[in-house]
């Protein structure tokens, strides 16, 4: 159970030094005496912290999500949760919807396949996920045979006119951005903008996602078509093992650059597989692929709140050997059906989600901090994701310096600026709503 406690004016001292043994016992920090306010303002003046002693637990870092009002939703976005989705065409366990919702015990909201532009029309597919009450997903990759046009309008449209066939609901994955596929930037933003005009044309019930290869994040900005082209924003994320050394020690920091740039601007969905066997070694992870599979959808439940859907790749072992992605293991099913477990995922895309302006959340690229006395929020996450006045700033009196930065008592933020907070201990994360 998420634990969340008000933060009040008056806050509950001694938190942070009890949360260590808290944890232990599952429960929350026991109430201690209130904060008094003038000695903290006394101690706000001189008190200083380092990188090196914030280490030495003086204070807890804390997530920041803050909350905004009035957000353009968009198509089928939900207003909280993230819709369950799985591709299994890959996959030698089960690729039937049927017989892979009854082996992981979970009931998905979305299935994928992939084709290519001017391929076959996955129209089975899609007649399928229909029938099974489920909405699909089609990645749409450019023509791979020899000196084929890859920015053919003509063919484009012809795709669109195949999806408009059958009018439901669905996710179109469109020329997933890899810097394997050597595209020229600006031929490919301008096909993906002639592709969203087309599809907003002629098929307007499908959802265009732009989407990016995570090992190509911190160079994917030039390949971005802008806000007004895409609906959603993707992330495709290969947890490959990398022999001896385990998952790429870069992953998080990908994801989190990724999420970072984007997720003022778009729903994100996460299309994602975490190998547990690979034969560069012979070796089976059960319980590492576990353990990571645990820790992304645990993020994506509490931190990543902008990512609406997901899609698991279950990719069974190739012939040619390489790293199995699939769930065909009681440790990754059981890690699988417990990560996704609970009310925070979704089971159901909703046809009428995103009609209507409603409250986000987002991440703070900055830390609150805490310690015996309180809550401490810095200066900079108010400025630049709230959106206070510098001016303003000073209203809370003296701030007290942690790691360089200006911070200032949780309960002073209430105060100046009508801002209501709650803390998730389990998680450390500080939630600040306007």
């Amino acid at each position: 159970m998420k634990l969340l406690f008000r933060l009040r004016p008056v806050f509950i001292a001694a938190a942070a030094l009890a949360a260590a043994g808290c944890a232990a016992a599952g429960g929350p920090p026991p109430v201690a005496a209130p904060y008094n306010t003038q000695n903290a303002a006394a101690t706000a003046q001189t008190r200083t912290i380092t990188q090196s002693q914030n280490n030495t637990g003086d204070y807890k870092p804390l997530s920041i999500i803050y909350e905004t009002e009035n957000n353009a939703a968009a198509k089928y976005e939900p207003e909280a949760g993230c819709y369950k989705g799985a591709d299994i065409t890959a996959s030698k366990v089960y690729n039937d919807i049927s017989g892979f919702e009854s082996y992981t015990g979970v009931s998905h909201a979305i299935y994928a396949c992939s084709m290519t532009l001017g391929g076959d029309y996955p129209l089975t597919f899609i007649l399928e996920c229909i029938s099974a009450g489920k909405t699909p997903c089609v990645t749409i990759n450019p023509p791979d045979a020899p000196g084929a046009d890859i920015y053919s309008v003509d063919t484009l449209k012809k795709t669109a006119d195949d999806f408009a066939s059958v009018k439901t609901p669905l996710f179109i994955i469109f020329y997933p951005y890899s810097s394997s596929l050597n595209y020229n930037a600006g031929a490919y933003t301008a096909f993906f903008r002639m592709a969203a005009e087309i599809f907003a044309e002629r098929a307007p019930f499908a959802v265009l996602v732009w989407s990016v290869d995570s090992g190509d994040v911190f160079n994917c900005g030039d390949y971005y078509p802008g806000d007004a082209n895409a609906d959603w924003a993707g992330l495709d994320i290969n947890a490959g093992f990398i022999g001896a050394s385990g998952y790429d020690p870069d992953l998080q920091k990908e994801i989190e650059y990724f999420y970072f740039k984007y997720q003022k601007q778009k729903p994100i969905m996460f299309s994602l597989k975490i190998s547990h066997y690979a034969t560069s070694d012979n070796t089976y992870r059960n319980e590492d692929a576990a353990g990571l599979m645990t820790r992304l959808f645990g993020d994506i439940k509490n931190k990543y709140v902008r990512v609406k859907a997901y899609i698991y790749r279950d990719e069974s072992l190739p012939a040619a050997g390489g790293d199995d992605y699939s769930i065909d293991s009681g440790d990754m099913r059981d890690a699988y059906k417990s990560a996704v477990g609970g009310a925070s995922f979704l089971s159901t895309v909703s046809e009428t989600a995103g009609a209507f302006y409603q409250k986000s959340r987002f991440l703070s690229a900055h830390s609150a901090y805490m310690d015996d006395t309180g809550v401490f929020i810095p200066a900079s996450s108010l400025i630049s994701d709230l959106g206070f006045a510098v001016a303003d700033i000073g209203s809370m009196g003296d701030p007290v310096s942690i790691n360089f930065e200006d911070c200032y008592p949780s309960y002073e933020a209430e105060r100046v600026f009508s801002l209501y907070t709650e803390i998730d201990y389990a998680n450390g994360i500080l939630y600040i709503y306007k």
